[in-house]
């Protein structure tokens, strides 16, 4: 491991070269690039400028501060699901405070595994409650035996610029390529190994980028690490293709990478070369419909809101049921959803699905014990 931190050669001329800006084009090019490849590596961007002596006017200064803010909040509710839900972070704060004092590591959303589903919509309820929602998406994968994601979002402190906040709460830790790559449900205990993990795991969605170069240089720079260690987790979750080419990246894009870095790609290439070929046998037709979702249990069904509930405070987990049409909904603690496998639906079939919500739901509250009896399942005092 090299001898000096990662975060000593975070600078200007290390981020041109990681995107690929001239550095004649001066910072204010750099910035603009950055705008292109994450909102989150803006902050990052401009405080390394700062830093470097380059003048922030009122626009940076205020962007700065409001991604500042960002990351406290999000490292708040990271810290509250913890403590009152056992909630585990991944990514994040847990790597924002890698960075040097002074530079901004922002971050677009939180990701959090809960231990279970009746934890999961406990902590939903929990920030349905603190904040005034704008929309939940709800991701079911499987059933009878379940896993969920929910993600509640709300407006960010200027609503016309930033993102809104984002929280995703899983009962699973990686979700795969939904096709030969399942879901894994736990996160190793060594958090740098969960980090570590979760940037790979990122490539199933997206190309690599400078952030991802930035944050595993300073991952892997943790003395307990060890490359036997990480290569062992990296085969167990199946996840050593993508860790290889992680690092493989980092390491021809940047000079933060010392000997781990050489060490793990020499040991990652068997159990690369293993998951691919793994990969390769088992790659078959992707189950289509709701019901043959449900039934395959790796691909997701997503939910189409209906309406918000009031927050059923003694549900532990969400409720499946028939709905018009042959089409099925889900009920949960905090919001009722039409389950569907395409991104439209018929009209009919949403008014239809709508209105067996209510009536559901007046149904329930018409049988439902009072209030004042109904356990708060957990949850902590408002």
């Amino acid at each position: 491991m090299a001898d000096t931190s990662p975060a000593d050669g975070i600078d200007l001329p290390l981020l041109h070269r990681l995107l690929d800006v001239d550095e004649d084009d001066g910072p204010r090019v750099l910035v603009r690039q950055s705008r292109m490849v994450s909102s989150a590596l803006v902050p990052l961007v401009m405080s390394v400028a700062g830093r470097a002596g380059v003048p922030l006017g009122s626009g940076s200064r205020d962007e700065l501060a409001r991604a500042r803010g960002r990351v406290d909040e999000y490292r708040r509710i990271a810290a509250d699901c913890r403590r009152f839900f056992g909630a585990r972070m991944v990514k994040g704060p847990s790597l924002a405070r890698l960075y040097p004092r002074g530079l901004v590591r922002s971050m677009s959303d939180l990701d959090l595994v809960a231990p279970d589903e009746g934890a999961l919509w406990d902590a939903t309820a929990y920030l349905a409650d603190r904040y005034e929602l704008e929309e939940m998406d709800v991701a079911v994968f499987g059933d009878p035996i379940r896993h969920l994601v929910v993600a509640p979002y709300w407006a960010a402190a200027d609503p016309l610029l930033d993102r809104p906040l984002h929280v995703d709460l899983s009962t699973f830790a990686f979700c795969g390529d939904l096709e030969s790559v399942p879901l894994r449900t736990t996160l190793p205990l060594h958090q740098t190994v969960a980090d570590l993990l979760s940037l790979a795991e990122e490539r199933f969605q997206r190309p690599f980028n400078a952030k991802d170069v930035l944050d595993t240089a300073l991952l892997l720079h943790d003395p307990r690490l060890t490359a036997a260690g990480l290569c062992e987790a990296a085969a167990e979750y199946l996840l050593a293709p993508e860790l290889q080419e992680l690092i493989d990246f980092g390491k021809e894009n940047s000079g933060l990478f010392g000997s781990m870095a050489d060490d793990l790609i020499a040991s990652l290439g068997r159990p690369a070369d293993d998951e691919r070929a793994r990969r390769a046998a088992c790659v078959g037709p992707r189950a289509q419909g709701v019901a043959a979702r449900l039934a395959h249990g790796g691909l997701p069904v997503h939910g189409m809101r209906l309406r918000w509930a009031h927050p059923r405070r003694a549900w532990r987990s969400a409720r499946l049921r028939p709905g018009p049409q042959g089409s099925t909904l889900l009920l949960t603690p905090v919001a009722d959803y039409l389950l569907v496998a395409d991104s439209l639906v018929q009209e009919d079939l949403y008014e239809a699905a709508h209105a067996e919500a209510e009536r559901l739901a007046a149904e329930e509250a018409s049988t439902e014990p009072s209030p004042s009896v109904v356990p708060a399942a957990g949850r902590p005092a408002s």
